[in-house]
């Protein structure tokens, strides 16, 4: 209680006049009637990569980059609101051409506004061709399908009831860019519902309560088939507030169906926040701990632990300079029994570093460029890597 306190304290509202608008589509770029539109450009990591496959002898050093356009848009039909979220991106190796790949992202949700009551509907389809998580180091092919709905309840003013239901389906098994073994690993649905209370405490803070349920049931591997149940409150923050962004920190209790799986319960947290020093210089922390499931047969999962730090300086209107240090640390369970006796100490621990200079050339256009350095050290042998990233950058609308 004396954390939240204290994060409620340094959230109060500069001024009134900050607030964000609750309505996303009044911000659009684009108003054509009824249809609001924000499109965007980005070209990212144009450059050289020095390890390209992250292996621990004899790196591949190649030109990358990564670009593509995408477009959020709202349309608004009575009581009736379709917003939709497009994005179609292309990665580019100059050498290594078979990890060329094109990414897609269709996301859609439909919902009712019946004033006390908003229904709706969502769904979505992601391809891409990308590392899943910080454990995997190929680019496979991975798809997710999503379907779900729900409602938001107000209760009154400032207090309202989310209910969400969601059903996911990921499959590392697609076209010849996929993976047999990552298929036969984490091929699975997951089945996820939540309910969230939410109570405006400032007109900048709110007070959120999150509880869920998710069962997931693999293909292939049905020994790694578990239910978990988490309770996560925070507060959220909006950007205006003296520290910004959200806080959540809560329990997870994970239960495998199988018994030589351990179960799990501990802590886990979403947290991303910043804070504005004399309108120049912004620090940024994001933490987040949670499990996730390992491709290795001996090791069911690991808890991941990753906290990032960076500063981002203004340089008079448009320069700023930023800086930047992260460190992530997976630590695997393994199966009971002698079998996982070895897995179950398995530690690999990643640290990052970078620098990067950036240049707004008006409202929405930004030029950029970084330098980032990555390592991970393992207790397995051959996971380690060590590697640098330069590459500049030029977004619209992001």
């Amino acid at each position: 209680m004396a954390g939240a306190a204290c994060l409620l304290t340094v959230a109060l509202p500069i001024q009134s006049s900050g607030q964000t608008t609750v309505d996303p589509a009044e911000d659009a770029k684009v108003h054509l009637g009824p249809l609001a539109l924000t499109p965007r450009f980005a070209l990212r990591n144009l450059g050289v990569d020095s390890n390209v496959f992250n292996t621990a002898d004899s790196p591949t050093k190649d030109f990358t980059a990564t670009f593509g356009p995408g477009v959020d848009s709202w349309l608004r039909i009575g009581r009736a609101r379709l917003s939709t979220q497009t994005l179609v991106e292309w990665t580019y190796f100059r050498k290594a051409d078979e990890q060329r790949a094109l990414n897609t992202t269709q996301l859609a949700r439909l919902e009712l506004d019946l004033a006390t009551l908003i229904p709706y509907v969502k769904g979505g389809v992601i391809s891409t061709r990308q590392r899943p998580n910080l454990e995997i180091d190929d680019r496979v092919r991975q798809q997710r399908t999503t379907t779900g709905a729900g409602s938001r309840v107000r209760l009154g003013g400032r207090s309202r009831l989310d209910v969400d239901l969601l059903r996911e389906r990921i499959d590392f098994g697609s076209g010849s860019a996929g993976d047999a073994g990552l298929t036969a690993a984490l091929n699975r649905e997951v089945a996820e519902g939540s309910v969230a209370f939410q109570v405006d405490l400032t007109p900048l803070t709110t007070l959120v309560v999150r509880t869920g349920m998710s069962y997931d049931v693999f293909e292939f591997a049905r020994v790694r088939d578990s239910s978990s149940v988490t309770v996560l409150p925070g507060l959220e923050m909006k950007p205006s507030a003296l520290i910004s962004g959200k806080a959540f920190v809560g329990v997870r209790r994970f239960n495998a169906k199988s018994e030589i799986v351990p179960d799990f319960t501990g802590v886990v947290a979403s947290v991303d926040v910043g804070y504005v020093m004399r309108e120049s210089t912004r620090f940024g922390v994001k933490v987040d701990r949670n499990l996730d499931y390992s491709f290795q047969a001996d090791r069911p999962y690991y808890v991941a632990t990753t906290a990032n730090f960076d500063v981002k300086q203004a340089l008079g209107y448009t320069w700023d300079v930023v800086g930047r240090v992260g460190r992530a640390r997976l630590a695997y369970r393994g199966l009971a029994g002698d079998a996982g006796a070895d897995a179950d100490g398995q530690r690999d621990l990643i640290t990052t570093f970078g620098i990067g200079f950036g240049r707004r050339l008006g409202e929405s256009i930004r030029v950029g460029i970084d330098i980032d350095h990555g390592r991970r050290q393992s207790d397995a042998a051959f996971r380690g890597y060590e590697g640098f990233k330069v590459g500049g950058s030029v977004t619209y609308g992001y």
